[in-house]
Protein backbone atom coordinates (compact mmCIF):
# COMPACT_ATOMS: atom_id res chain seq x y z
CA UNK A 1 0.00 0.00 0.00
CA UNK A 2 2.92 2.40 0.68
CA UNK A 3 2.90 5.80 2.25
CA UNK A 4 1.17 7.63 -0.65
CA UNK A 5 4.13 10.01 -1.01
CA UNK A 6 3.79 11.39 2.52
CA UNK A 7 5.77 14.64 2.56
CA UNK A 8 5.02 15.71 6.13
CA UNK A 9 8.08 16.97 7.98
CA UNK A 10 10.05 13.95 9.23
CA UNK A 11 10.75 13.41 12.91
CA UNK A 12 13.74 11.65 14.41
CA UNK A 13 13.64 8.90 17.02
CA UNK A 14 16.86 8.18 18.90
CA UNK A 15 16.87 5.32 21.46
CA UNK A 16 19.33 6.17 24.23
CA UNK A 17 17.94 3.99 27.01
CA UNK A 18 20.59 1.27 27.07
CA UNK A 19 22.72 0.37 30.09
CA UNK A 20 26.07 0.02 28.25
CA UNK A 21 26.81 -2.95 30.51
CA UNK A 22 29.43 -4.38 28.13
CA UNK A 23 31.62 -1.27 28.33
CA UNK A 24 30.97 -0.22 31.91
CA UNK A 25 32.17 1.63 33.83
CA UNK A 26 32.25 4.79 31.74
CA UNK A 27 32.53 8.37 32.95
CA UNK A 28 29.40 9.28 30.98
CA UNK A 29 26.62 7.73 28.94
CA UNK A 30 28.07 5.99 25.88
CA UNK A 31 25.91 8.09 23.55
CA UNK A 32 27.92 11.20 24.50
CA UNK A 33 31.30 9.52 24.84
CA UNK A 34 33.91 11.72 23.10
CA UNK A 35 35.13 9.98 19.95
CA UNK A 36 37.10 12.32 17.70
CA UNK A 37 37.67 15.79 16.33
CA UNK A 38 35.72 16.33 13.10
CA UNK A 39 36.56 19.34 11.00
CA UNK A 40 34.18 21.20 8.71
CA UNK A 41 34.87 23.90 6.08
CA UNK A 42 38.54 24.07 7.01
CA UNK A 43 37.84 25.28 10.54
CA UNK A 44 39.72 23.87 13.48
CA UNK A 45 37.51 21.78 15.77
CA UNK A 46 36.65 23.42 19.06
CA UNK A 47 35.41 20.33 20.90
CA UNK A 48 35.45 16.57 20.42
CA UNK A 49 32.53 14.97 18.63
CA UNK A 50 30.42 12.71 20.82
CA UNK A 51 29.21 9.33 19.60
CA UNK A 52 25.64 10.39 18.83
CA UNK A 53 26.95 13.30 16.75
CA UNK A 54 27.23 11.04 13.69
CA UNK A 55 23.53 10.24 13.82
CA UNK A 56 22.42 13.79 14.64
CA UNK A 57 24.39 15.30 11.78
CA UNK A 58 23.04 12.72 9.34
CA UNK A 59 19.50 13.50 10.49
CA UNK A 60 20.14 17.21 10.04
CA UNK A 61 21.48 16.59 6.52
CA UNK A 62 18.26 14.67 5.78
CA UNK A 63 16.16 17.69 6.78
CA UNK A 64 15.11 16.44 10.19
CA UNK A 65 14.43 19.49 12.37
CA UNK A 66 13.05 17.76 15.47
CA UNK A 67 13.97 14.51 17.18
CA UNK A 68 12.87 12.62 20.27
CA UNK A 69 15.72 11.24 22.38
CA UNK A 70 14.44 8.40 24.55
CA UNK A 71 16.23 7.94 27.88
CA UNK A 72 16.09 5.66 30.86
CA UNK A 73 16.02 7.32 34.31
CA UNK A 74 19.49 8.33 35.41
CA UNK A 75 20.97 9.21 32.01
CA UNK A 76 20.59 12.91 32.68
CA UNK A 77 24.06 13.70 31.33
CA UNK A 78 22.68 13.29 27.80
CA UNK A 79 20.24 16.24 27.91
CA UNK A 80 22.78 18.17 30.01
CA UNK A 81 25.26 17.85 27.13
CA UNK A 82 23.02 17.99 24.05
CA UNK A 83 20.63 20.55 25.57
CA UNK A 84 17.98 21.61 23.04
CA UNK A 85 20.00 20.42 20.05
CA UNK A 86 21.08 23.88 18.97
CA UNK A 87 24.69 22.80 18.44
CA UNK A 88 23.43 20.49 15.70
CA UNK A 89 20.88 22.92 14.28
CA UNK A 90 18.03 20.74 15.53
CA UNK A 91 15.31 20.77 18.18
CA UNK A 92 15.61 17.89 20.61
CA UNK A 93 13.04 16.70 23.12
CA UNK A 94 13.56 14.02 25.77
CA UNK A 95 11.23 11.17 26.69
CA UNK A 96 11.57 8.64 29.50
CA UNK A 97 11.38 4.93 28.75
CA UNK A 98 9.45 3.09 31.48
CA UNK A 99 9.10 -0.37 29.89
CA UNK A 100 12.51 -2.03 29.43
CA UNK A 101 11.32 -4.93 27.30
CA UNK A 102 13.22 -4.30 24.08
CA UNK A 103 14.09 -1.61 21.55
CA UNK A 104 10.60 -1.82 20.06
CA UNK A 105 9.20 -0.63 23.40
CA UNK A 106 11.77 2.16 23.58
CA UNK A 107 10.81 3.40 20.11
CA UNK A 108 7.10 3.16 20.92
CA UNK A 109 7.63 5.61 23.79
CA UNK A 110 7.58 8.33 21.12
CA UNK A 111 4.27 7.16 19.60
CA UNK A 112 2.08 9.90 21.18
CA UNK A 113 4.45 12.59 19.93
CA UNK A 114 5.07 11.74 16.27
CA UNK A 115 1.54 11.89 14.87
CA UNK A 116 1.45 10.85 11.20
CA UNK A 117 4.92 12.13 10.35
CA UNK A 118 7.56 9.91 8.73
CA UNK A 119 10.11 8.62 11.23
CA UNK A 120 13.88 8.75 10.71
CA UNK A 121 15.59 6.26 13.02
CA UNK A 122 19.12 5.34 13.98
CA UNK A 123 21.20 4.11 16.90
CA UNK A 124 23.21 6.81 18.71
CA UNK A 125 26.04 4.41 19.58
CA UNK A 126 26.74 3.42 15.96
CA UNK A 127 29.10 5.66 14.02
CA UNK A 128 28.50 5.43 10.29
CA UNK A 129 29.45 6.89 6.95
CA UNK A 130 28.35 8.34 4.62
CA UNK A 131 26.72 11.20 6.47
CA UNK A 132 24.26 11.50 3.56
CA UNK A 133 22.83 8.02 4.21
CA UNK A 134 19.60 9.14 5.87
CA UNK A 135 19.02 11.84 3.27
CA UNK A 136 19.23 9.25 0.49
CA UNK A 137 16.93 6.90 2.41
CA UNK A 138 14.30 9.58 2.96
CA UNK A 139 14.39 10.39 -0.76
CA UNK A 140 13.88 6.70 -1.53
CA UNK A 141 11.04 6.51 0.99
CA UNK A 142 9.11 9.24 -0.80
CA UNK A 143 9.97 8.17 -4.35
CA UNK A 144 9.08 4.50 -3.85
CA UNK A 145 6.05 5.16 -1.58
CA UNK A 146 7.57 2.75 0.90
CA UNK A 147 6.26 1.75 4.29
CA UNK A 148 9.81 1.10 5.50
CA UNK A 149 13.26 1.77 4.06
CA UNK A 150 16.22 -0.01 5.64
CA UNK A 151 19.78 1.30 5.39
CA UNK A 152 21.98 -1.73 4.74
CA UNK A 153 25.71 -2.05 5.41
CA UNK A 154 28.10 -4.99 5.14
CA UNK A 155 28.04 -6.62 8.57
CA UNK A 156 31.32 -6.88 10.44
CA UNK A 157 29.89 -9.11 13.20
CA UNK A 158 26.79 -10.89 11.82
CA UNK A 159 26.20 -12.78 15.08
CA UNK A 160 25.51 -9.46 16.85
CA UNK A 161 23.30 -7.90 14.17
CA UNK A 162 19.94 -8.18 12.41
CA UNK A 163 20.89 -9.73 9.07
CA UNK A 164 18.81 -8.93 5.99
CA UNK A 165 18.13 -11.41 3.18
CA UNK A 166 17.61 -10.16 -0.37
CA UNK A 167 16.31 -12.17 -3.30
CA UNK A 168 17.65 -12.17 -6.87
CA UNK A 169 15.61 -9.05 -7.63
CA UNK A 170 17.10 -7.18 -4.65
CA UNK A 171 13.91 -7.32 -2.59
CA UNK A 172 13.98 -7.77 1.19
CA UNK A 173 12.70 -11.26 1.98
CA UNK A 174 13.69 -11.88 5.60
CA UNK A 175 15.36 -10.39 8.67
CA UNK A 176 17.35 -12.85 10.79
CA UNK A 177 18.02 -11.65 14.34
CA UNK A 178 21.59 -12.24 15.57
CA UNK A 179 22.13 -15.57 13.81
CA UNK A 180 24.83 -17.83 15.22
CA UNK A 181 25.85 -18.75 11.66
CA UNK A 182 24.77 -17.15 8.41
CA UNK A 183 25.77 -16.61 4.78
CA UNK A 184 23.94 -13.28 4.71
CA UNK A 185 26.07 -10.19 4.07
CA UNK A 186 24.04 -7.13 5.02
CA UNK A 187 22.70 -5.72 8.26
CA UNK A 188 20.41 -2.73 8.77
CA UNK A 189 21.53 0.08 11.07
CA UNK A 190 19.26 2.92 9.88
CA UNK A 191 15.59 3.11 8.97
CA UNK A 192 12.89 5.42 7.70
CA UNK A 193 9.23 4.49 8.04
CA UNK A 194 5.77 5.93 7.65
CA UNK A 195 2.65 6.28 9.78
CA UNK A 196 1.32 2.87 8.78
CA UNK A 197 4.30 1.14 10.36
CA UNK A 198 4.20 3.39 13.44
CA UNK A 199 0.65 2.16 14.03
CA UNK A 200 1.66 -1.46 13.39
CA UNK A 201 4.55 -1.15 15.86
CA UNK A 202 2.31 0.43 18.49
CA UNK A 203 -0.19 -2.43 18.24
CA UNK A 204 2.57 -5.06 18.23
CA UNK A 205 4.11 -3.63 21.41
CA UNK A 206 0.71 -3.62 23.10
CA UNK A 207 0.15 -7.26 22.12
CA UNK A 208 3.58 -8.29 23.37
CA UNK A 209 3.04 -6.47 26.66
CA UNK A 210 -0.14 -8.45 27.27
CA UNK A 211 1.88 -11.68 27.15
CA UNK A 212 4.23 -10.64 29.96
CA UNK A 213 3.46 -12.01 33.41
CA UNK A 214 3.61 -9.82 36.53
CA UNK A 215 6.77 -11.64 37.65
CA UNK A 216 8.44 -11.00 34.30
CA UNK A 217 7.66 -7.31 34.56
CA UNK A 218 8.89 -7.13 38.14
CA UNK A 219 12.16 -8.98 37.54
CA UNK A 220 12.91 -8.41 33.87
CA UNK A 221 15.92 -10.46 32.71
CA UNK A 222 15.92 -9.52 29.05
CA UNK A 223 14.68 -12.88 27.83
CA UNK A 224 11.96 -12.61 25.22
CA UNK A 225 12.56 -8.92 24.53
CA UNK A 226 10.87 -7.49 21.47
CA UNK A 227 13.46 -6.58 18.83
CA UNK A 228 12.65 -3.86 16.32
CA UNK A 229 13.97 -6.17 13.61
CA UNK A 230 11.35 -8.76 14.58
CA UNK A 231 8.60 -6.19 14.06
CA UNK A 232 10.10 -5.26 10.67
CA UNK A 233 10.00 -8.96 9.74
CA UNK A 234 6.37 -9.24 10.87
CA UNK A 235 5.44 -6.15 8.88
CA UNK A 236 7.12 -7.66 5.83
CA UNK A 237 5.11 -10.87 6.29
CA UNK A 238 1.94 -8.78 6.66
CA UNK A 239 2.45 -7.23 3.23
CA UNK A 240 4.14 -3.95 4.10
CA UNK A 241 6.40 -2.51 1.43
CA UNK A 242 9.91 -2.87 2.85
CA UNK A 243 12.54 -1.27 0.63
CA UNK A 244 16.23 -0.69 1.20
CA UNK A 245 19.30 1.25 0.20
CA UNK A 246 22.58 -0.62 0.33
CA UNK A 247 25.66 1.45 1.11
CA UNK A 248 28.31 -0.74 -0.48
CA UNK A 249 31.11 1.72 0.31
CA UNK A 250 29.62 2.66 3.66
CA UNK A 251 31.15 1.80 7.02
CA UNK A 252 29.96 1.60 10.60
CA UNK A 253 31.36 1.01 14.07
CA UNK A 254 29.13 -0.03 16.97
CA UNK A 255 30.83 1.21 20.16
CA UNK A 256 28.96 -1.23 22.40
CA UNK A 257 32.03 -3.37 23.19
CA UNK A 258 35.46 -2.36 24.54
CA UNK A 259 37.25 -3.45 21.35
CA UNK A 260 34.88 -1.52 19.09
CA UNK A 261 34.97 1.57 21.30
CA UNK A 262 38.77 1.54 21.09
CA UNK A 263 38.54 1.07 17.33
CA UNK A 264 36.22 4.06 16.98
CA UNK A 265 38.39 6.34 19.11
CA UNK A 266 41.55 5.41 17.18
CA UNK A 267 39.82 5.72 13.83
CA UNK A 268 38.16 9.07 14.35
CA UNK A 269 40.67 10.78 16.64
CA UNK A 270 42.15 12.83 13.79
CA UNK A 271 41.41 16.48 12.98
CA UNK A 272 40.89 16.05 9.23
CA UNK A 273 37.84 13.81 9.10
CA UNK A 274 34.21 14.76 8.67
CA UNK A 275 31.67 12.82 10.72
Amino acid sequence: MGNRADHREPVGIIPAAGTASRISPLPCSKEIYPIGFPQTSGAAPSAPEVACGWLLRSMKTAGVQTANVILRPGKWDIPAHLKNGGAFGMNLSYLIMTRPYGVAYTVDTAYPFIGERPVVFGFPDILFEPQSALSAMLTRFHAAKSDIVLGLFSATTPEKMDMVALNAHGNVTEIDIKPTRTALKYTWILSVWGHRFSEFLHQRVAAHHRTLTPSQKEKWDGKGELHLGVVFQEALAAGFRVDHLTFEQGTYVDIGTPDDLKKAVLRYNTPHRNC
